[in-house]
């Protein structure tokens, strides 16, 4: 345990350090999201913040790996997932610097997908399926991309990044696997020392490289969690409120024959932002939503509740999540559905 609160400190301590220190340099580089009608703020924002929270939890991790105890030090799969998450972090930070055409963003992503699934399941020891690497290649692609989607409001991934960490953390824990409870209190610890330069009002914008930095630390716990021999519900646990959202928000832009790739705030979180005009609203109703689905999954690892049962609560919650549109969605115009 004291090493648990060391490692969340400690990263929260230098995320929130480093978020100080970068903000300048991000302002004298006038790196910025200028104000457009997507957006869901009303004033020019800094982005790029994530870098910091990248900084933090690789160094974090990255000293727990080289110098931690004996049960840490040198875990393969510890190494593995710093190594994901700095080089996918990085390839957001170059999307935010110089930008990425489309087919070379998911290029790239896919490419990192592939390297590490192989690496996680060389390194296991006990034999991974080939279907178990494919899954894990394909969702990590869409996780990191449902990261970057659901980065639209204050305070979102943040959340995301607390709760999800601390869930992977207590899993760990019960699981046995030291390593991964010290990068998923990493990874919370980092963003939590963002938190307070985007929530409740934001000052700083994470960027695709604190996004980028979310979806692979979020889908690199839970692929830890699932090859270690947990239900499959426990590692999907914490991706079904993000998850739900994009799927559910591509399923209607595609029935429309809208362009897939064009930015907008038709996500959930967004038209509750829209219809309430409260961040603090939206981003706590995706993140107390995604602490309900995080409760069925530890329920589950502790054999509270049975693998069949968490299915349909998490069933439950996901319909209950998207059900929300029905309520906040506005009526589209004439013009809206002919153009």
């Amino acid at each position: 345990m004291p090493l648990a609160l060391g490692v969340l400190f400690s990263a929260a301590v230098l995320g929130c350090a480093a978020t100080a220190a970068l903000r300048p340099v991000l302002a004298r580089r006038r790196l910025v999201d200028a104000v457009n009608h997507r957006s869901s703020h009303t004033v020019e924002t800094l982005r790029g913040g994530g870098l910091a929270v990248l900084v933090a939890l690789v160094l974090v991790t990255g000293t727990m790996a080289a110098f931690g105890p004996d049960e840490v030090r040198g875990a393969p799969l510890l190494i593995i997932g710093v190594c994901a998450v700095a080089g996918v972090g990085l390839l957001g930070w170059w999307e935010d610097v110089r930008g990425l055409p489309v087919a070379a963003r998911f290029s790239l992503q896919l490419v990192a997908a592939v390297v590490v699934a192989v690496a996680v399941a060389l390194a296991w020891d006990a034999p991974v399926p080939a279907l178990v690497v494919v899954a894990a290649v394909l969702t990590s692609v869409f996780y990191v991309n449902a990261a970057n989607f659901m980065d639209g409001v204050n305070g979102i991934s943040a959340q995301h990044a607390v709760v999800t960490g601390v869930y992977a953390a207590l899993v760990g824990s019960t699981l046995n696997q030291p390593a991964l409870v010290v990068l998923a209190l990493s990874g919370a610890g980092a963003f939590l020392g963002f938190l307070p330069w985007n929530f409740p009002s934001a000052r700083l914008f994470l960027g695709d490289v604190g996004s980028y930095t979310l979806g692979i630390f979020v889908w690199f716990t839970a692929l830890w969690i699932a090859v270690s021999g947990a239900p499959l519900v426990v590692a999907i646990a914490p991706l079904v409120v993000y998850g739900s959202d994009v799927v559910l928000t591509l399923l209607i832009r595609a029935s429309r024959g809208e362009n897939l790739a064009q930015a907008h705030r038709e996500h959930v979180y967004q038209l509750v932002q829209q219809k309430t005009g409260s961040h603090v609203t939206s981003s706590g109703t995706v993140t107390a939503l995604t602490a309900v689905c995080c409760l069925i999954g530890w329920m589950t690892s502790n054999g509270t509740l049975g693998p069949p049962v968490a299915v349909v609560a998490l069933a439950v919650v996901a319909a209950l999540y998207c059900s929300l549109r029905l309520v906040v969605a506005p009526s589209r115009t004439q013009d809206e559905v002919t153009s």
